[in-house]
């Protein structure tokens, strides 16, 4: 029993949020869809703690190709992260904070977000000025198609004399909220 469960925990250590099993071998014992000898995907439960549901699920960029977040691997990565969620008293957009060490983090331990959802519009010039800057520099205005929700992750700090905008990423809806890579 020992040895199943620790081939068991030896495959589920090949990848993070799905596993690919092609070079894993248990038992057959095991309920197909548990573990099988094909090349499938296990799709462990997702742990969001507590998160909206629209922030829930794989995020991708349209810009930087291949670079996507979900953030359950962030509260995998990171036990004791606590977040904050709410209204931006200066923007179209929601803010999200994840404190990566719990709610005593440190600002080099939180991760910060916005959240713009479908028709909230960005325009970094706007919001630079909001800050004393006078440009944007990426400015990423035209990757946000309004139409849809958008993540952003943002810096903790802006450093610099021009505002540092980040791209917008976008719900993959072929993910089902598990990353696939």
């Amino acid at each position: 029993m020992h040895s199943r469960i620790a081939t068991i925990l030896g495959c589920l250590a090949l990848g993070v949020g799905t596993l690919s099993v092609s070079s894993c071998s248990v038992e057959p014992s095991l309920p197909d869809q548990v573990m099988s000898t094909e090349s499938t995907s296990i799709r462990p439960s997702r742990d969001y703690r507590g998160l909206p549901s629209e922030l829930h699920g794989t995020w991708c960029s349209r810009v930087t190709k291949q670079a996507c977040i979900d953030l359950a691997d962030v509260f995998l990565e990171f036990p004791l992260a606590t977040f904050s969620y709410g209204s931006s008293y200066s923007g179209p957009y929601f803010f999200l904070a994840i404190e990566t060490a719990g709610p005593e983090s440190s600002m080099a331990e939180t991760m910060t977000f916005h959240y713009f959802p479908a028709g909230a519009v960005w325009d970094c010039v706007t919001e630079a000025r909001k800050y004393e800057f006078s440009s944007c520099n990426p400015d990423y205005t035209e990757a946000h198609v309004t139409s849809e929700p958008r993540l952003v992750h943002v810096p903790n700090h802006q450093m610099g004399y021009q505002y540092d905008d980040k791209e917008p990423y976008y719900l993959d809806p072929t993910t089902d909220g598990l990353r696939t890579r």
